[in-house]
């Protein structure tokens, strides 16, 4: 396999991505879509919205998957309210391979598969990698990986703001 991108680098960019596309809205960039948009969103339920996305992407034709980095997106309620957000996933640390690497924390850093939950099902669905063995969590800065706010150390593994507890099967400590 080729060298990887650099996930790490592609969050910086993201949150350029997103700061763009506010500053792309307030100068009235999509000004002449906006009354199309909001038109078409006031068609649907209360359930429903029409959303503007700019996505900035990662791909490799080799895994044959991209991901999806960040995502800014401007809604059209059909009651006529407009809803401005941005959505992408937590970032973590992983000790992949015996290579760290950068990536989301929802989707496997070797195959870039789809993998929430890696402390429940702990072998990915895509690949079969087993959290804990090819692929586990580094912890360097005593950053809880579950709420990504509290302090987890080797001497204290439950969180001091979430309260969840490390398994230390599932983590390398840096």
């Amino acid at each position: 396999m080729s060298a990887e991108i650099d996930y790490g680098k592609a969050e910086d960019v993201a949150g350029l991505v997103e700061e763009r596309f506010r500053q792309l809205i307030e100068e009235g960039a999509f000004a002449d879509l906006e009354p199309y948009l909001a038109s078409l969103g006031k068609t649907g339920s209360e359930d429903q919205a029409v959303t503007l996305t700019l996505q900035l992407k990662l791909s490799d034709s080799e895994r044959e998957r991209e991901v999806v980095v960040t995502e800014a997106s401007r809604a059209y309620l059909n009651d006529g309210e407009v809803y401005d957000f941005c959505q992408s996933d937590a970032v973590v640390r992983y000790l992949c391979d015996n290579e760290i690497r950068v990536f989301q924390s929802n989707a496997c850093p070797h195959c870039w598969g789809d993998w929430p939950d890696k402390h429940t099902n702990t072998t990915c669905p895509e690949c079969g990698y087993e959290f804990g063995k090819q692929v586990k969590l580094l912890i360097d800065d005593d950053i809880c990986p579950f709420c990504f706010e509290g302090k987890v150390s080797r001497q204290e593994l439950r969180c001091n703001a979430c309260g969840e507890q490390v398994d230390e099967r599932f983590v390398s400590w840096g």
